[in-house]
């Protein structure tokens, strides 16, 4: 079944340039320039049942804001998406964290935030602790807490949210080496329950370990899709040339910056 679709999707963004032609103008003009910038623009895309999706792309791709329209946090300019089932979104963990409250405080308040219930906050509180590794720690002030500690809360209340679809960016691999193991092993328990998930990173491992199907977004459009194997080569490809092409603009900077 298909859970996910995007048809013709667009996202667009607007500038507002202050023009300054010259001071007098600066001082007596308070006029801005309405500009338009698409973040994504003719985004076709499925996700089926039990299918994990990766999507990569260079920074200013457009992943982030692609991530943000299928987890609903962003409406589409153009277009239409259709979701089929619950979406949990792993782009910003740890909204709503007060540092004040402890951090069993924390878990009511921000699991709140995603929207579940108080009576299944409490069915699953000991198994976002253990996930969470914080031990005695759970009852001190979230202010006492170490990033990498915030993040892992954060990420064992996501987690533990009932849902058809994770939507998740870069934040997969939070925490130390222990913690992404158990992840890993998270996100391998999510495929066996047909869960689907649309990833976007910069880990090719992750994209060829856990992904049926690779997007390459360049220009917030897509270029290719299809392999894992395949797509990281093709994005492979756009880096070496990229890298080419910026490696004479920054010779020419050296240059002009030393004379």
């Amino acid at each position: 079944m298909q859970i996910i679709r995007l048809n013709n999707v667009g996202r667009k963004f607007h500038n507002f340039i202050y023009e300054l032609p010259d001071k007098k103008s600066a001082i007596m003009n308070t006029g801005f320039k309405d500009g338009a910038f698409w973040a994504l623009k003719n985004i076709n895309m499925s996700v089926e049942e039990g299918e994990i999706i990766g999507v990569i792309g260079r920074n200013g791709s457009g992943k982030s804001t692609l991530l943000s329209i299928i987890a609903g946090t962003l409406p589409v300019s153009e277009g239409e998406i259709i979701v089929n089932g619950k979406v949990s979104a792993l782009l910003t963990l740890g909204a709503g964290f007060q540092d004040e409250f402890t951090g069993r405080e924390n878990i009511y308040l921000n699991a709140t935030l995603l929207g579940m219930k108080k009576r299944e906050i409490e069915d699953k509180f000991m198994d976002i602790v253990e996930l969470s590794e914080l031990g005695d720690f759970i009852n001190a002030p979230l202010g006492s807490y170490s990033a990498g500690m915030k993040m892992r809360l954060g990420f064992s209340i996501v987690v533990h949210k009932d849902f058809d679809i994770l939507v998740t960016d870069e934040i997969i691999t939070v925490g130390d080496m222990s913690f992404q193991k158990k992840c890993f092993e998270k996100m391998a328990d999510f495929k066996r329950q047909d869960k689907s998930m649309v990833i976007a990173t910069q880990d090719m491992s992750i994209m060829e370990r856990f992904c049926d199907r690779v997007f390459l977004l360049e220009d917030g459009r897509i270029i290719c899709n299809g392999v894992p194997t395949e797509v990281i080569e093709q994005y492979q490809v756009l880096l070496n040339k990229k890298k080419i092409l910026s490696e004479g603009s920054r010779a020419n900077m050296v240059t002009e910056t030393k004379r």
